[in-house]
């Protein structure tokens, strides 16, 4: 959960997942052969777990680490205990891994209990913080400062990320899975992590260590590019509605009636609202806040219906936007969180609330948002840089910038064509898109319009496109309906 590793990384330290070959085989064998059942209270319902009861001969006889590199004596742990305040109990690792430049350690290891619940609330004792061994591990992890660990209960290992002021992330390796034939990937996925070359050995930079440090960055930069996709998705979301409200014109019907001229900005806030419903909704999914069963994952799942609309895209590029029902998919699972569904009342439980109040916008919701539409906003909302981006990764002031990157907006009627010019104004941090009428530039004389769109835009044009606009004639393009402009 949240973001560990991310792949852009991977590729820069030049990480190559190995899929096949001999000693991959012989190796997952070995591993195989070494599982043993992990059943200490006798239960019959755990009789088939295998997992291994050390930690240390996991990292030793499977990924290859040495028992030098594997830190246990109660001095050597020591300066890594620590008492919070008000907890009444002590948190301490059970081993700590060194740094590579040999000052400080890279790692602390946390050996639970064979087959104690890693996310499940316990409380030790008469203590009374009831929390679960995760977050005492990342409470541990950030007392003393060292920023990834090991935590291993048997069953399964994880490594988990929690660095001073940022959001915390884990991923987990179910120790059973890599030895079937299925899990080979996997098994060989374990190495390349947490192999010793790539904790101790590797060239500088392409440490485990530096790796994880250079995906927390990428994340800074997702966040940042997360809040220009995001008026990009809104950008598609006005030119959706506004195709909508073609068709169903085409019908004899209206969808937007007389909002876009006399209340513009409840069109605004509206659409404001579906990107926000939509990013609510794939946090919730991330923080497994939504049901977990198929008939959710395979109807309703917001990532799904992406990944469906991406396949649709390869196959189908030509007919997208004369494609539909994703739109009314999403529309119906807004309805579902607003009035709650299942086949219990804990399925998923009425969450009501303004946001997906279907009656506050009825206007929006139709089913005629074409699907390269709805393609286009969700692969804005989760691809950057061809990299999926975690929500739950998102701190707080993150999630709080992509909502203020589509704030400050209008929407506009206009009755003539459009184009819409991107630039960036003296003294403005990001890219804007002013919106010209065309046949305002084009009326006026070739050696007039450059002055006269610099003035528009408030920025110069270069040599090239003003000599191509001089000589540009009036072309035939499609009228647009209405535009988004800076308030």
């Amino acid at each position: 959960m949240g973001l560990v590793v991310a792949l852009a990384t991977i590729q820069a330290a030049g990480w190559v997942l190995t899929r096949s070959g001999s000693d991959l085989i012989e190796r997952q064998q070995r591993y195989r052969d070494a599982l043993e059942p992990l059943n200490p209270s006798g239960d019959a319902e755990l009789e088939d777990r295998l997992g291994f009861s050390r930690l240390n001969d996991l990292l030793i006889e499977h990924l290859g680490w040495s028992d030098g590199q594997i830190q246990g004596d109660p001095p050597q742990l020591e300066p890594y205990s620590r008492e919070p305040p008000g907890l009444g109990e002590t948190l301490k690792p059970t081993a700590v891994v060194a740094a590579v430049t040999g000052h400080g350690t890279q790692m602390l290891m946390n050996a639970l209990p064979p087959l104690m619940p890693l996310d499940q609330k316990i409380s030790h004792g008469d203590h009374l913080w009831r929390v679960t061994p995760q977050e005492r591990f990342e409470r541990l992890l950030r007392e003393t400062g060292v920023e990834a660990g090991l935590l291993f209960n048997g069953s399964q290992l994880r490594l988990v990320v929690a660095p001073k002021g940022e959001s915390s992330g884990h991923l987990t390796f179910p120790l059973q899975d890599p030895a079937e034939v299925s899990g080979r990937l996997m098994f060989s996925g374990l190495g390349l992590l947490l192999g010793q070359s790539r904790v101790f050995f590797d060239p500088d930079g392409a440490w485990l260590a530096d790796v994880l440090k250079a995906s927390r960055s990428f994340q800074a930069v997702v966040s940042t590019a997360l809040a220009d996709q995001v008026l990009a998705a809104l950008w598609n979301l006005l030119r959706g509605f506004e195709q909508a409200g073609q068709i169903t014109r085409h019908q004899g019907k209206t969808l937007l009636g007389s909002m876009p001229d006399q209340d513009p900005q409840r069109l605004y806030r509206g659409l404001i609202t579906v990107l926000m419903r939509l990013v609510s909704l794939l946090y919730a999914e991330e923080e497994a806040l939504m049901p977990a069963d198929a008939i959710y994952g395979q109807n309703y799942k917001v990532s799904r219906i992406f990944a469906q609309l991406q396949q649709d895209a390869a196959e189908f590029p030509d007919t997208m936007e004369q494609r539909y029902g994703a739109g009314a998919g999403l529309m119906s699972l807004c309805r579902l969180v607003f009035d709650g569904g299942g086949t219990t009342a804990d399925y998923l439980p009425a969450r009501r609330g303004q946001l997906f109040d279907p009656e506050v916008y009825p206007s929006l919701e139709t089913p005629w948002l074409s699907n390269g539409v709805v393609c286009n906003v969700l692969r804005n909302l989760l691809l950057v840089n061809g990299e999926h981006i975690s929500y739950r990764a998102l701190d707080v002031e993150e999630i709080g910038s992509v909502y203020e990157g589509i704030m400050g907006h209008a929407v506009h009627p206009m009755a003539g064509r459009c184009i819409g010019l991107k630039s960036k104004p003296q003294g403005v941090k990001k890219q804007i898109i002013t919106v010209i009428n065309l046949d305002q530039l084009l009326v006026l004389d070739g050696g007039k319009r450059k002055k006269w769109l610099e003035g528009q835009a408030q920025a110069s044009l270069p040599a090239k496109a003003a000599r191509a606009l001089k000589t540009w004639c009036n072309r035939p393009l499609q009228p647009s309906g209405f535009h988004l402009n800076l308030g």
